[in-house]
Protein backbone atom coordinates (compact mmCIF):
# COMPACT_ATOMS: atom_id res chain seq x y z
CA UNK A 1 0.00 0.00 0.00
CA UNK A 2 3.09 2.15 0.53
CA UNK A 3 3.21 3.18 -3.11
CA UNK A 4 -0.56 3.52 -3.74
CA UNK A 5 -0.36 6.75 -0.73
CA UNK A 6 2.65 8.16 -2.01
CA UNK A 7 1.42 8.25 -5.73
CA UNK A 8 -1.86 9.51 -4.55
CA UNK A 9 -0.04 12.24 -2.91
CA UNK A 10 1.36 13.35 -6.16
CA UNK A 11 -2.15 14.23 -7.71
CA UNK A 12 -0.38 13.01 -11.19
CA UNK A 13 -3.58 10.73 -12.11
CA UNK A 14 -4.63 7.03 -11.90
CA UNK A 15 -1.95 6.46 -14.65
CA UNK A 16 1.20 7.09 -12.04
CA UNK A 17 -0.29 4.94 -9.45
CA UNK A 18 -0.54 1.90 -11.81
CA UNK A 19 3.13 2.13 -12.62
CA UNK A 20 4.01 2.93 -9.01
CA UNK A 21 2.30 -0.59 -7.89
CA UNK A 22 3.52 -2.35 -11.48
CA UNK A 23 7.45 -1.31 -10.49
CA UNK A 24 6.69 -2.28 -7.09
CA UNK A 25 5.92 -5.92 -7.19
CA UNK A 26 8.58 -5.84 -9.71
CA UNK A 27 11.40 -4.35 -7.54
CA UNK A 28 10.31 -6.67 -4.47
CA UNK A 29 10.08 -10.04 -6.84
CA UNK A 30 13.93 -9.41 -8.23
CA UNK A 31 14.95 -8.40 -4.76
CA UNK A 32 13.49 -10.97 -3.06
CA UNK A 33 15.54 -13.57 -5.40
CA UNK A 34 18.45 -11.56 -5.23
CA UNK A 35 18.27 -12.09 -1.50
CA UNK A 36 17.88 -15.35 -1.49
CA UNK A 37 20.48 -16.33 -4.23
CA UNK A 38 23.00 -14.40 -3.61
CA UNK A 39 25.05 -13.23 -6.16
CA UNK A 40 28.51 -13.09 -5.61
CA UNK A 41 28.58 -10.06 -2.42
CA UNK A 42 25.32 -9.28 -2.79
CA UNK A 43 22.24 -10.74 -0.81
CA UNK A 44 21.97 -12.96 2.45
CA UNK A 45 22.05 -16.14 1.44
CA UNK A 46 18.39 -17.50 2.86
CA UNK A 47 15.04 -16.34 2.57
CA UNK A 48 14.11 -12.46 3.23
CA UNK A 49 11.30 -11.44 1.08
CA UNK A 50 11.31 -8.09 0.85
CA UNK A 51 8.42 -5.62 0.68
CA UNK A 52 7.54 -1.69 -0.12
CA UNK A 53 8.86 0.13 3.38
CA UNK A 54 5.80 1.93 5.47
CA UNK A 55 8.21 4.16 7.28
CA UNK A 56 9.66 5.48 4.35
CA UNK A 57 6.10 6.97 3.23
CA UNK A 58 6.53 10.71 4.86
CA UNK A 59 9.81 11.33 2.98
CA UNK A 60 8.13 10.19 -0.04
CA UNK A 61 5.27 12.04 -0.25
CA UNK A 62 7.52 15.03 0.90
CA UNK A 63 9.80 14.36 -2.21
CA UNK A 64 7.09 13.48 -4.82
CA UNK A 65 5.00 16.59 -3.76
CA UNK A 66 7.77 18.85 -3.37
CA UNK A 67 10.11 18.01 -6.55
CA UNK A 68 7.97 15.68 -8.34
CA UNK A 69 8.59 12.03 -9.42
CA UNK A 70 12.43 13.06 -10.96
CA UNK A 71 13.14 13.76 -7.13
CA UNK A 72 11.82 10.89 -6.09
CA UNK A 73 14.21 8.83 -8.24
CA UNK A 74 17.36 10.68 -7.16
CA UNK A 75 16.56 10.34 -3.37
CA UNK A 76 15.58 6.93 -3.80
CA UNK A 77 19.06 5.91 -5.09
CA UNK A 78 20.96 8.63 -2.84
CA UNK A 79 19.56 5.95 -0.15
CA UNK A 80 20.59 3.51 -2.08
CA UNK A 81 24.08 4.05 -2.09
CA UNK A 82 24.14 4.69 1.77
CA UNK A 83 23.20 1.16 2.46
CA UNK A 84 26.03 0.22 -0.08
CA UNK A 85 28.89 2.02 1.75
CA UNK A 86 27.08 0.70 5.02
CA UNK A 87 27.33 -2.73 4.10
CA UNK A 88 31.07 -2.29 2.71
CA UNK A 89 32.22 -0.94 6.06
CA UNK A 90 29.18 -2.49 8.56
CA UNK A 91 32.28 -3.33 10.94
CA UNK A 92 32.59 0.33 11.72
CA UNK A 93 28.92 1.29 11.88
CA UNK A 94 27.96 -1.76 14.30
CA UNK A 95 29.99 0.16 16.75
CA UNK A 96 28.33 2.94 16.40
CA UNK A 97 24.73 2.33 15.66
CA UNK A 98 24.02 0.75 19.04
CA UNK A 99 20.61 -0.94 20.22
CA UNK A 100 19.72 2.19 21.99
CA UNK A 101 20.53 4.52 18.46
CA UNK A 102 18.80 1.79 16.59
CA UNK A 103 15.70 1.68 19.04
CA UNK A 104 15.12 5.65 19.76
CA UNK A 105 15.52 6.05 15.64
CA UNK A 106 12.56 3.77 15.18
CA UNK A 107 10.53 5.51 17.52
CA UNK A 108 11.59 8.38 15.75
CA UNK A 109 10.39 6.93 13.19
CA UNK A 110 7.00 5.96 13.98
CA UNK A 111 5.96 9.66 15.08
CA UNK A 112 6.89 10.95 11.90
CA UNK A 113 4.75 8.47 10.25
CA UNK A 114 2.13 9.44 12.38
CA UNK A 115 1.30 12.59 11.08
CA UNK A 116 0.87 10.75 7.90
CA UNK A 117 -2.09 8.44 9.28
CA UNK A 118 -3.85 11.48 10.82
CA UNK A 119 -3.97 13.39 7.90
CA UNK A 120 -5.21 9.77 5.80
CA UNK A 121 -7.78 9.73 9.09
CA UNK A 122 -9.07 13.43 8.80
CA UNK A 123 -8.95 13.16 5.09
CA UNK A 124 -11.56 9.63 5.18
CA UNK A 125 -13.38 11.19 7.31
CA UNK A 126 -14.28 14.37 5.77
CA UNK A 127 -15.40 12.45 2.46
CA UNK A 128 -17.33 9.71 3.94
CA UNK A 129 -17.93 10.42 7.85
CA UNK A 130 -19.54 7.48 9.06
CA UNK A 131 -18.56 4.67 5.72
CA UNK A 132 -14.64 5.51 6.58
CA UNK A 133 -15.04 5.80 9.93
CA UNK A 134 -16.55 2.26 9.91
CA UNK A 135 -14.33 1.07 7.49
CA UNK A 136 -10.80 2.00 8.77
CA UNK A 137 -12.21 0.80 12.41
CA UNK A 138 -13.14 -2.64 10.84
CA UNK A 139 -9.74 -3.13 9.29
CA UNK A 140 -7.86 -1.99 12.82
CA UNK A 141 -9.66 -4.28 14.54
CA UNK A 142 -9.03 -7.63 12.83
CA UNK A 143 -5.41 -6.96 12.57
CA UNK A 144 -5.54 -5.83 15.97
CA UNK A 145 -7.56 -9.03 17.35
CA UNK A 146 -5.06 -11.15 14.97
CA UNK A 147 -2.17 -9.96 16.35
CA UNK A 148 -3.23 -10.17 19.88
CA UNK A 149 -5.31 -13.24 20.20
CA UNK A 150 -4.48 -15.39 16.85
CA UNK A 151 -2.43 -18.27 16.87
CA UNK A 152 1.61 -17.57 15.10
CA UNK A 153 -0.09 -18.61 11.77
CA UNK A 154 -3.02 -16.16 12.06
CA UNK A 155 -0.83 -13.56 13.30
CA UNK A 156 1.59 -13.62 10.20
CA UNK A 157 -1.37 -13.55 7.83
CA UNK A 158 -3.36 -10.60 9.84
CA UNK A 159 -2.56 -7.69 7.78
CA UNK A 160 -4.38 -9.06 4.59
CA UNK A 161 -6.98 -10.62 6.07
CA UNK A 162 -7.56 -7.10 7.57
CA UNK A 163 -7.14 -5.35 4.31
CA UNK A 164 -9.44 -8.19 3.01
CA UNK A 165 -12.08 -7.62 5.84
CA UNK A 166 -11.47 -3.68 5.71
CA UNK A 167 -12.42 -3.81 1.63
CA UNK A 168 -15.43 -6.04 2.49
CA UNK A 169 -16.92 -3.55 4.75
CA UNK A 170 -15.93 -0.76 2.43
CA UNK A 171 -17.65 -2.59 -0.26
CA UNK A 172 -20.97 -2.80 1.83
CA UNK A 173 -21.05 0.19 2.48
CA UNK A 174 -20.98 1.63 -0.86
CA UNK A 175 -17.28 3.12 -0.95
CA UNK A 176 -15.41 0.72 -2.74
CA UNK A 177 -15.28 1.08 -6.41
CA UNK A 178 -14.21 -2.14 -8.30
CA UNK A 179 -15.68 -1.38 -11.79
CA UNK A 180 -12.34 -0.36 -13.11
CA UNK A 181 -10.59 -3.72 -11.94
CA UNK A 182 -13.08 -6.07 -13.57
CA UNK A 183 -12.59 -4.05 -16.75
CA UNK A 184 -8.28 -4.32 -16.49
CA UNK A 185 -7.35 -7.57 -18.44
CA UNK A 186 -5.80 -10.26 -17.07
CA UNK A 187 -2.54 -9.63 -18.41
CA UNK A 188 -0.27 -6.27 -19.72
CA UNK A 189 1.52 -3.80 -19.02
CA UNK A 190 1.18 -0.09 -17.67
CA UNK A 191 0.04 2.35 -20.54
CA UNK A 192 1.82 4.85 -18.75
CA UNK A 193 5.57 5.41 -17.76
CA UNK A 194 7.17 8.72 -16.19
CA UNK A 195 10.25 7.99 -17.43
CA UNK A 196 13.48 7.60 -15.77
CA UNK A 197 14.90 11.66 -15.05
CA UNK A 198 16.59 13.37 -12.31
CA UNK A 199 16.24 16.30 -10.78
CA UNK A 200 19.04 18.22 -9.00
CA UNK A 201 17.01 21.21 -7.77
CA UNK A 202 15.97 23.05 -4.33
CA UNK A 203 14.02 20.44 -3.57
CA UNK A 204 16.66 17.67 -3.91
CA UNK A 205 19.16 19.29 -1.85
CA UNK A 206 16.06 20.20 0.71
CA UNK A 207 15.37 16.68 1.25
CA UNK A 208 19.53 14.65 0.99
CA UNK A 209 19.60 14.64 4.95
CA UNK A 210 16.88 13.10 5.36
CA UNK A 211 17.41 10.24 2.42
CA UNK A 212 20.65 10.00 3.82
CA UNK A 213 19.06 8.69 7.28
CA UNK A 214 16.37 7.13 5.86
CA UNK A 215 19.54 4.84 3.91
CA UNK A 216 21.02 4.08 7.54
CA UNK A 217 17.57 3.11 9.01
CA UNK A 218 17.13 0.77 6.18
CA UNK A 219 20.42 -0.45 6.71
CA UNK A 220 19.96 -0.87 10.60
CA UNK A 221 16.55 -2.65 10.52
CA UNK A 222 18.40 -4.62 7.43
CA UNK A 223 21.04 -5.68 10.00
CA UNK A 224 18.51 -6.86 12.26
CA UNK A 225 16.17 -8.72 10.36
CA UNK A 226 18.92 -10.63 8.66
CA UNK A 227 20.23 -12.06 12.66
CA UNK A 228 17.14 -13.34 13.31
CA UNK A 229 16.85 -15.04 10.07
CA UNK A 230 19.65 -16.55 10.31
CA UNK A 231 18.78 -17.69 13.51
CA UNK A 232 15.29 -19.05 12.54
CA UNK A 233 16.96 -20.89 9.50
CA UNK A 234 18.95 -22.89 10.97
CA UNK A 235 18.60 -25.45 13.82
CA UNK A 236 20.46 -25.39 16.88
CA UNK A 237 23.13 -22.77 17.92
CA UNK A 238 25.86 -20.81 15.19
CA UNK A 239 27.39 -18.09 15.09
CA UNK A 240 26.07 -15.67 12.97
CA UNK A 241 27.72 -15.21 9.45
CA UNK A 242 28.66 -11.56 9.07
CA UNK A 243 29.36 -11.50 5.27
CA UNK A 244 25.78 -12.79 5.03
CA UNK A 245 24.80 -9.79 6.66
CA UNK A 246 26.75 -7.72 4.69
CA UNK A 247 25.08 -9.63 1.61
CA UNK A 248 22.01 -8.78 3.15
CA UNK A 249 22.81 -5.17 3.16
CA UNK A 250 24.17 -4.81 -0.13
CA UNK A 251 21.20 -6.70 -1.48
CA UNK A 252 18.65 -4.16 0.31
CA UNK A 253 21.19 -1.33 -1.29
CA UNK A 254 20.04 -2.67 -4.80
CA UNK A 255 16.90 -3.38 -4.50
CA UNK A 256 16.27 0.46 -3.51
CA UNK A 257 18.87 1.42 -6.48
CA UNK A 258 16.25 -0.70 -8.72
CA UNK A 259 13.44 1.13 -6.85
CA UNK A 260 14.83 4.53 -7.50
CA UNK A 261 15.84 3.72 -11.49
CA UNK A 262 12.05 2.26 -11.58
CA UNK A 263 10.66 5.51 -9.95
CA UNK A 264 9.14 4.13 -6.94
CA UNK A 265 8.80 3.58 -3.24
CA UNK A 266 12.09 2.26 -1.07
CA UNK A 267 11.95 -1.25 -0.04
CA UNK A 268 13.15 -2.99 3.30
CA UNK A 269 13.09 -6.69 4.56
CA UNK A 270 10.22 -7.75 5.72
CA UNK A 271 9.95 -8.66 9.39
CA UNK A 272 7.59 -11.16 8.99
CA UNK A 273 9.63 -13.42 6.95
CA UNK A 274 12.03 -14.64 10.23
CA UNK A 275 8.53 -15.32 11.83
CA UNK A 276 7.62 -17.40 9.41
CA UNK A 277 10.61 -19.74 9.18
CA UNK A 278 9.98 -19.91 13.09
CA UNK A 279 6.21 -20.59 13.26
CA UNK A 280 6.39 -23.25 10.07
CA UNK A 281 10.01 -25.02 10.53
CA UNK A 282 10.27 -23.96 6.57
CA UNK A 283 13.34 -22.10 5.73
CA UNK A 284 13.97 -23.60 2.49
CA UNK A 285 15.19 -21.43 -0.62
CA UNK A 286 12.61 -22.76 -2.73
CA UNK A 287 10.56 -20.53 -0.85
CA UNK A 288 12.29 -17.53 -1.28
CA UNK A 289 12.21 -18.45 -5.28
CA UNK A 290 8.34 -18.81 -4.87
CA UNK A 291 7.78 -15.51 -3.30
CA UNK A 292 9.88 -13.53 -5.57
CA UNK A 293 8.51 -15.44 -8.46
CA UNK A 294 4.53 -14.67 -7.80
CA UNK A 295 5.28 -10.74 -6.98
CA UNK A 296 7.05 -10.43 -10.68
CA UNK A 297 4.12 -12.07 -11.86
CA UNK A 298 1.49 -10.30 -10.09
CA UNK A 299 3.46 -7.12 -11.86
CA UNK A 300 1.93 -8.43 -15.32
CA UNK A 301 -1.53 -9.25 -14.05
CA UNK A 302 -3.66 -5.56 -14.55
CA UNK A 303 -6.16 -6.88 -12.32
CA UNK A 304 -4.36 -7.45 -9.17
CA UNK A 305 -2.12 -4.00 -9.63
CA UNK A 306 -5.59 -2.21 -10.26
CA UNK A 307 -6.86 -4.40 -7.25
CA UNK A 308 -4.12 -2.79 -4.93
CA UNK A 309 -4.45 0.46 -6.10
CA UNK A 310 -7.89 0.55 -5.65
CA UNK A 311 -7.44 -0.35 -2.04
CA UNK A 312 -9.75 2.29 -0.19
CA UNK A 313 -8.01 5.00 1.86
CA UNK A 314 -10.08 4.08 5.06
CA UNK A 315 -8.60 0.64 4.82
CA UNK A 316 -5.19 1.76 4.31
CA UNK A 317 -5.57 4.06 7.46
CA UNK A 318 -6.81 1.73 10.06
CA UNK A 319 -4.09 -0.57 8.67
CA UNK A 320 -1.41 1.86 9.03
CA UNK A 321 -2.27 3.31 12.78
CA UNK A 322 -1.26 -0.69 14.02
CA UNK A 323 1.85 -0.57 11.53
CA UNK A 324 2.66 2.80 13.21
CA UNK A 325 1.77 1.50 16.71
CA UNK A 326 3.81 -1.38 16.45
CA UNK A 327 6.93 0.34 14.74
CA UNK A 328 6.97 2.61 18.21
CA UNK A 329 6.38 -0.65 20.37
CA UNK A 330 9.51 -2.51 18.36
CA UNK A 331 11.40 0.46 18.96
CA UNK A 332 10.38 0.95 22.72
CA UNK A 333 11.40 -2.77 23.56
CA UNK A 334 15.15 -2.27 21.80
CA UNK A 335 15.72 0.70 23.89
CA UNK A 336 14.55 -0.97 27.27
Amino acid sequence: MTPVIVAEASDLGEGYVIWMVFASLIVVGISTLIQTRRVGPVGAGIVLPMFTAAFAIPFCISAVVEGGPATLTSLVVVSAVVQLVVSRWLFIFRRVVTPIVSGTVMMILSITLASVVFKLLDDTTAEEPVGGTVTAFVALVIVAALALRGSALLRLWGPPIGIVGGCIAAAILGIYDVSRVVEAPWIGLPQEWPGLEFEFGVAFWTLLQSYVFLGIIIAIQTNGAAVTAQNASFRGDRSIDFRGVQGAIAGSGVSNMLAGIGGTVPTAINPAGAAFMQTTGVASRHIGYAIGLIFILLAFVPKASGLLSKIPGPVMTGYLVLVNGTLFADGARTVI
